[in-house]
């Protein structure tokens, strides 16, 4: 089995484009860091997503945000236009978590409106649930 997640930064902008048949992919780079603060050192990966999912994530995604991924990973070798072969990491998305929305004000609800928490996580339980 091949699933591997990935938490990173996207490191330029997505780009949709479309296949012959008219297929849509999203592709970008990720940027992981896996070394450690003594000696950080940074991973790329080439992402992609394909079909409805990248067209729906084309607008919310961009350089330098935060996001974890999780798909397929494949090594593939290449020609590069100077004649040596190179190798990439491509990682084909099956999803793709957005970090939760900021924490604004103008984006929460008033503090009039929220629902006052239980003061235990039982308090909301039947009491009549029968215990034999």
């Amino acid at each position: 089995m091949n699933i591997c997640i990935f938490s990173g930064r996207i490191g330029r902008d997505p780009e949709l484009r479309y296949t012959n048949n008219g297929d849509p992919v999203l592709s970008w780079s990720l940027a992981v860091d896996t070394g450690t603060k003594a000696q950080p050192a940074t991973m790329w990966l080439d992402c992609s997503i394909w079909g409805k999912r990248a067209e729906a994530l084309q607008p919310y995604l961009a350089k330098g945000q935060k996001i974890t991924v999780s798909g397929r990973l494949a090594h593939e070798e290449y020609q590069a236009k100077d004649g040596t072969t190179k190798a990439r990491l491509r990682l084909t998305a099956d999803q793709v978590e957005l970090p939760p929305r900021g924490d604004a004000p103008a984006q929460q609800e008033p503090q009039q409106q929220r629902k006052p928490a239980s003061k235990t996580p039982l308090a909301d339980m039947d009491d009549d649930i029968p215990f034999n």
